[in-house]
């Protein structure tokens, strides 16, 4: 499927996922190793003390069942509630789109260029495309930004070059552009 944004370029959806289809067994054995060697230690020796006669273990049947019941009311809620913390970032990133897609209309319906400047379309037209890729580079930033990645490639072609240079180094490129560059001065570049 070619992509809509032009040769080269490609959308927000098509990198990897945030959560990936593979556990990675490696870094969770590296993280827990020393709970996980503890608690296979404390049972092999209850278990071989157990089978030698030494104690004897008898454990309720309804032990089990309770701790279970407990367990999955637990992570139910703690389920729930990452479920929650996903919606509310879904219905504000919909937003963001949303209100950018507003903003780009009403920028093409309602602009006007100020008193005194150049008569003709062309300006008006080069001026509305300016704030327009500004705003959809705002949208690739942030959505680049949010998953710690590097929105260079993203807002290529969508910036001016002076604008791109400043993104270098920024921890929070989309939070730098909205505070370096006020709406009133797209107008002006």
């Amino acid at each position: 499927m070619a992509s809509r944004l032009g040769p080269g370029r490609r959308g927000p959806y098509t990198g990897d996922m945030i959560v990936r289809q593979k556990i990675p067994w490696g870094g969770v054995a590296r993280t827990h190793y020393c709970v996980v060697g503890g608690m296979l230690l404390y049972a092999s020796v209850i278990t071989v003390a157990h089978e030698f006669g030494w104690i004897n273990v008898n454990v309720p049947a309804a032990v089990p069942g309770v701790l279970g019941t407990a367990l999955s009311i637990l992570l139910g809620f703690r389920t729930n509630s990452a479920y929650n913390r996903w919606w509310e970032a879904r219905k504000i990133w919909g937003a963001i789109v949303n209100d950018s897609r507003t903003l780009a209309r009403q920028v093409l319906t309602l602009f006007a260029l100020p008193e005194g400047a150049p008569d003709g379309g062309v300006a008006k037209a080069e001026h509305q495309r300016g704030m327009v890729y500004r705003q959809i580079a705002f949208n690739y930033q942030l959505c680049r930004d949010l998953r710690g990645e590097d929105a260079a490639a993203d807002v290529e072609g969508l910036l001016p070059v002076g604008e791109r240079d400043g993104l270098e180094g920024q921890d929070n490129s989309a939070g730098w552009r909205s505070r370096s560059r006020s709406p009133l001065a797209w107008c002006s570049s």
